[in-house]
């Protein structure tokens, strides 16, 4: 094999054509594909940090509904608890005021039982004179 000026022209030539080649095409395609890399990247660990923002939200959020769950069955279980004891304290008033009207109407059947007694004596006694004074003349 001979080398000759066209062989080192050639070389030269595959060398500067290479090296510009560097700078003008795939200079700009690597700071392209680097750039979108970067890119890719920095997208992802904000998906990554808006992933573990979000189950922070969601973990928050189910705590809070728990404590309200919680809170609410406790607000309802002292309602009920006021309210059986408010029916329980008005059964016993109730209770008491009938056991009294009972008491009052007791105590006014037994007035009007002996004066009735007494009007019933009187009649009969009436009644006993108006019979004797009948036959006895």
């Amino acid at each position: 094999m001979e080398f000759n000026a066209t062989f080192f022209v050639s070389v030269i030539s595959f060398i500067v054509f290479t090296i510009l080649m560097d700078k003008i095409l795939y200079a700009p395609i690597s700071d392209v594909t680097s750039a979108r890399q970067k890119m890719i990247d920095e997208l992802l660990i904000g998906a990554k940090n808006s992933n573990d923002e979000a189950s922070k939200l969601i973990a928050e959020k189910e705590e809070k509904l728990l404590r309200s769950s919680e809170e609410s069955r406790k607000i309802i279980a002292d309602k009920v608890e006021k309210a059986n004891k408010r029916a329980e304290l008005l059964t016993v008033n109730a209770k008491n005021a009938s056991f009294e009207e009972i008491s009052l109407k007791k105590e006014e059947l037994l007035k009007n039982e002996s004066s009735v007694k007494d009007e019933l004596k009187n009649v009969s006694e009436q009644l006993a004179d108006d019979i004797v004074s009948k036959i006895l003349g």
